[in-house]
């Protein structure tokens, strides 16, 4: 038994030496795992604060992104409103300008018939003074004629008296 006891405790100790030797294996691995980690954790720390950065950043232009065309959207509406005026002033415009080629033919006719009124005028005051001529000549003719008669009548009265006589 002895012989059995001393392989016994022989295979023990070369078992306790492999495991101290897979031990030590095991914890210079366990501190390179270990350092990997820290690495990979540093890594991981490194890649999320450029994550969190682009996320930030694509957010920041996102937001921004949303506020140009909030402000685009604002911009093409006033836009269009402004068109609808331009459209509608046009319109208003254009009626004004037809109003106004009336007008101005109104305006025409109005200064034709008025040149007609006031030739009329001159005409009818130029038959106005004929007449008025004629009248005046007329009335110059009935007074010498009215003169012709009184001294016809003293003619023929001085010749009765002087008859009579």
């Amino acid at each position: 038994m002895g012989v059995l006891v001393e392989e016994l405790h022989e295979t023990t100790l070369a078992g306790w030496a492999g495991l101290k030797e897979t031990r030590s294996v095991l914890a210079g691995e366990e501190a390179y795992l270990q350092e990997g980690c820290q690495q990979l954790e540093a890594l991981i720390h490194a890649a999320k604060a450029v994550y969190d950065r682009d996320v930030d950043e694509v957010e920041r232009e996102h937001s921004s992104m949303d506020t140009e065309c909030v402000e685009a959207i604002a911009a093409r509406e006033e836009a269009t409103k402004g068109l609808r005026e331009l459209e509608g002033q046009r319109e208003a415009l254009t009626i004004l300008k037809t109003r106004a080629k009336g007008r101005k033919v109104e305006l025409m006719c109005c200064e034709a018939a008025a040149i007609e009124r006031e030739e009329a005028a001159v005409q009818r005051e130029g038959i106005l003074r004929t007449a008025e001529a004629r009248v005046h000549e007329s009335y110059e003719d009935v007074r010498r004629h009215e003169e012709q008669l009184m001294l016809w009548d003293r003619i023929s009265a001085a010749s009765h008296d002087g008859m009579s006589h």
